[in-house]
């Protein structure tokens, strides 16, 4: 069922438990993240991205995950949330339509002009009780990344975050500690979590922690991390390219088909047994 994403963190936080956060983008991987989390029992969240809010409209976004989420969710908590919104009329407007959490992410401005926006988004979901994730510090996208260091000044500062986070008010902060965006990591050998900045940062801020970029990162790293405070981690590569790799293998396998819903019954077969595998592995 879907519910508040501030009642599935919080809990979670005090716990020492990771959700796990899967980036949806339509039909097939709405639906496998949705029957995933009943099949194993764990607090899910459904996070959608701007890209997928022009490609499909915030409307039926909503919806989707809705109808999804009361069909093969169950009893399960599963909570909707707007991932790295880049406006504050994109934060509005996924507020209005039911959004539960929000996560503005000025992370590219100055300090000063992050702290600024993402303080009116704060003041604006406050009145409509939702959920706040920010960001201070940078992931590198896999199209900026020439090398295998990530470079130091990239990262959250620890001191920045506890001012970030004192000035803006948000409920949880997402953090730049190692991992990246992108399937690049998934083919190459790349830094792993700066657990001693991690620390510091959950010291300094005492509020739940994200961890962007989670595919392809080792599981005993991210079970790590939440006891340094992650709380969440989100995963999109992964599904991606398991959602392709099963399309490119069912169209090879059924030339002659002509009813796509043939074709996508054993893509969301695939995608459920991955998202289940994570919850496995992360959620309990």
């Amino acid at each position: 069922m879907l519910t508040s994403v501030r009642r599935i963190i919080t809990q979670a936080y005090r716990q020492h438990r990771l959700v796990v956060a899967f980036n949806t983008m339509n039909a097939e991987t709405t639906l496998a993240v949705a029957r995933a989390a009943r099949q194993v029992g764990a607090p899910t969240l459904f996070e959608i991205s701007e890209k997928t809010i022009v490609y499909l409209g915030l409307e039926t976004v909503v919806a989707l995950v809705r109808a999804a989420s009361h069909e093969a969710g169950g009893r399960v908590p599963l909570g909707l949330h707007l991932d790295h919104g880049r406006s504050f009329k994109l934060c509005a407007s996924a507020i209005r339509a039911g959004f539960s959490s929000v996560m503005i992410d000025g992370s590219a401005l100055p300090f000063k002009a992050n702290v600024q926006l993402t303080k009116r988004v704060v003041d604006f979901a406050r009145r409509h009780r939702v959920m706040v994730q920010g960001e201070v510090g940078a992931l590198v996208p896999r199209r900026r990344l020439t090398h295998l260091r990530v470079a130091s000044e990239l990262m959250t500062d620890p001191v920045q975050a506890r001012e970030f986070v004192r000035l803006t008010g948000v409920d949880s902060l997402g953090v730049a500690v190692g991992t990246l965006h992108g399937p690049i990591k998934m083919f190459r050998k790349l830094p792993k979590i700066d657990f001693k900045r991690l620390r510091v940062i959950h010291e300094f801020v005492r509020v739940p922690l994200v961890l962007h970029g989670g595919s392809g990162v080792p599981v005993p790293d991210l079970k790590r991390a939440a006891k340094l405070g992650v709380t969440v981690v989100n995963i999109d590569t992964e599904l991606r390219l398991a959602y392709l790799a099963a399309m490119r293998r069912e169209l090879a396998r059924q030339r002659n088909e002509y009813d796509p819903r043939v074709v996508f019954g054993p893509v969301v077969a695939a995608l459920t047994a991955l998202a289940v595998q994570k919850l496995r592995r992360l959620a309990r």
